[in-house]
């Protein structure tokens, strides 16, 4: 997955929307894990690549039909133009998350760290991102930290059903 480094502010209307979710201190974020750099280039491969195959196909198809030359041009320009727009839309959209503020921290610390997820041991994943969140500026390091708490910890015997 990737990192979300680039954020922008939601519209009003989703800030609206979300609104009967949010608590005081949470604000909404939208999060995205792709630049408009990026977005640019995919956009220029976009139109090389598959474009290059609907300028073909178009100026095939505009032949075939009996288009004149300039028609035959435009359609299969303006094939590849759409294509190209159509595939950077849907890589910026499918690449664009809504959260709020602490939600974007705890998907980005999980899902950064581990690769499945299960319900089962949800607790224990939110255990350790809080610990690692908690230390994440502690000099000493955090598995300095962790091998000071072991002689602290309690043992629980464990009881026979009688």
């Amino acid at each position: 997955m990737a990192k979300f480094h680039y954020t922008d502010s939601p519209s009003e209307k989703q800030k609206k929307a979300f609104s009967k979710y949010l608590s005081e201190d949470e604000e909404l974020v939208l999060v995205t894990g792709v630049s408009s750099a990026y977005l640019r280039q995919e956009f220029i491969l976009f139109l090389l690549m598959p474009g290059l195959f609907f300028v073909l196909g178009g100026g095939l198809f505009g032949w075939f039909i009996g288009f004149s030359k300039v028609w035959t041009a435009i359609f299969a320009i303006s094939l590849m133009l759409i294509c190209a727009i159509l595939k950077t839309v849907h890589l910026y959209h499918s690449n664009r998350y809504i959260f709020t503020t602490r939600r974007a921290m705890i998907k980005r610390g999980i899902f950064g760290v581990y690769r499945v997820v299960s319900a089962k041991y949800l607790q224990a994943y939110a255990d350790e991102f809080s610990f690692r969140y908690n230390h994440r500026y502690s000099p000493s390091g955090m598995f300095d930290i962790l091998l000071n708490q072991v002689p602290e910890v309690k043992m629980m015997r464990v009881l026979k059903p009688s």
